[in-house]
């Protein structure tokens, strides 16, 4: 809590329950690898992180969970083997870049999960893919994705997304 965050160069393997959660921080995770995560690769609650470099590879819940007004950077991630690859709720706002998604039940959700927050979680995607998956998006409970496309972009709510693999 309340922390400035470096890590790199890390592997993190044959972890229970969750790898990294941060709470109130600061900082990046860059160049590291998660394999066999019992919970959430990373778990992130009201912080501002950069994501960068990075391979999740079999994590039992989320892949990257995005909670509690966070704003992270997510670039040049790949992610397999995830219930959710990346959840965004409670008005954060992520922007991911350069990122794949696949193998996993759900490639990236976004939600809200606590009321108390007033809001659902809000992403902008660019250059990434997340097609190969159970169902590659969920938008629900006040929340709104866009993903970027050369030209345009598709915005995606609850009631409509005009996105097909």
């Amino acid at each position: 809590k309340f922390s400035e965050v470096a890590i790199k160069d890390a592997l993190f393997r044959d972890i229970f329950s969750d790898a990294i959660d941060l709470d109130i921080s600061n900082g990046s995770i860059k160049t590291t690898k998660f394999v066999d995560i019992g919970g959430d690769a990373v778990d992130l609650m009201t912080s501002v992180v950069l994501i960068e470099d990075v391979h999740i590879n079999n994590s039992g819940d989320k892949g990257i969970s995005i909670g509690e007004k966070s704003l992270p950077t997510i670039k040049n991630v790949y992610i397999s083997g995830a219930l959710m690859g990346i959840a965004i709720k409670d008005l954060s706002y992520a922007q991911i870049i350069n990122t794949t998604i696949i193998n996993s039940t759900i490639g990236i959700a976004a939600y809200e999960k606590n009321w108390q927050y007033g809001g659902g979680g809000h992403g902008f995607i660019n250059n990434s893919n997340f097609c190969m998956n159970t169902q590659p998006i969920s938008i629900q409970n006040n929340s709104q994705v866009q993903i970027g496309l050369e030209g345009g972009s598709i915005r995606c709510t609850q009631e409509v997304c005009d996105f097909h693999c």
